[in-house]
């Protein structure tokens, strides 16, 4: 499945941001370093003169795999079900499996399910709770390459998904 189409206008300061990002090679489904360091400095300057929303911020940083700028960013909202969707996404890409289940009872049903299910599999509805399974065993017991390929690109579309729905849909 392709990465989710660029959200951003062309005039935006964001869509070269977002073109780079959906253009780079797949990301590791648990980064030990974000991709491309000049980027967190283009977000953050694009969110300035933009004034985007901590939610597009941390989507594009999880995007770049800055997690700790992105963990920054949605920290200040805890309580809100966006933020703590991407908080889940944060722990996820982090490795750090209980955590990332407890933002999962958390978040409990996003909107943004319906539109992960529409754009993936229609006759079953998106879950979560299966998606970090998937990603706990293709980081902890390394199937085969194939297959963690496949995971790690379900990853990264569920994430440029989520950067779109925050750009469209996010309070």
């Amino acid at each position: 499945m392709p990465l989710a189409t660029n959200p951003f206008s062309s005039d935006s300061s964001f869509h070269p941001i977002m073109a780079a990002l959906l253009s780079r090679p797949t990301p590791p489904l648990v980064p030990a370093k974000p991709w491309d360091l000049s980027l967190t400095a283009q977000i953050a300057q694009a969110a300035k003169s933009e004034k985007a929303s901590d939610y597009v911020q941390a989507a594009l940083h999880l995007m770049n795999d800055d997690l700790d700028t992105a963990h920054s960013l949605v920290q200040r909202h805890e309580g809100d079900q966006t933020a703590d969707y991407l908080h889940m996404l944060v722990h996820r890409r982090e490795g750090d499996w209980s955590n990332t289940g407890y933002w999962v009872r958390r978040v409990g049903t996003h909107p943004i399910y319906a539109a992960l299910t529409a754009a993936n599999e229609p006759t079953r509805p998106w879950d979560p709770s299966s998606m970090v399974t998937l990603c706990r065993q293709a980081n902890q017991k390394q199937p085969d390459a194939e297959t963690t390929a496949e995971i790690a690109r379900l990853s990264a579309w569920e994430t440029a998904t989520a950067v779109a729905w925050c750009v469209r849909d996010a309070a």
